[in-house]
């Protein structure tokens, strides 16, 4: 699902953000900056499979609900790390990610 929600949200990332990467991309993070460029490089028959893709997920998500209440995974394939002694005193603006990145989309 990973692939494809990025994928997605590559392509929608245009509209807002494509004039703003042209006009001064440098105020964007790198890795924005990657995904309109990911976004850029796609057709419109691209953005169309995957969302017929995401609509065959959902298809099948749905039919698990006969039989399951819901769907559980973990964020981290373990305890989080602890943190440095330096942030301990003096903390990054806002939360850092924990868990596993490649756990932690299907978590939420």
């Amino acid at each position: 699902a990973g692939p494809v929600s990025q994928g997605i949200n590559d392509w929608e990332k245009l509209w807002p953000l494509a004039e703003i990467d042209h006009r001064a991309g440098a105020g964007l993070s790198a890795k924005l900056r990657r995904d309109i460029a990911t976004g850029h490089a796609m057709t419109p028959d691209a953005y169309r499979l995957l969302l017929h893709r995401r609509d065959e997920m959902r298809t099948l998500l749905v039919a698990l609900s006969d039989e399951f209440d819901g769907c559980i995974t973990l964020a981290a394939p373990g305890p989080a790390a602890p943190l440095p002694a330096a942030a301990a005193v003096a903390p990054a603006p806002g939360p850092a990610p924990v868990g596993s990145d490649f756990l932690r989309p299907q978590a939420s």
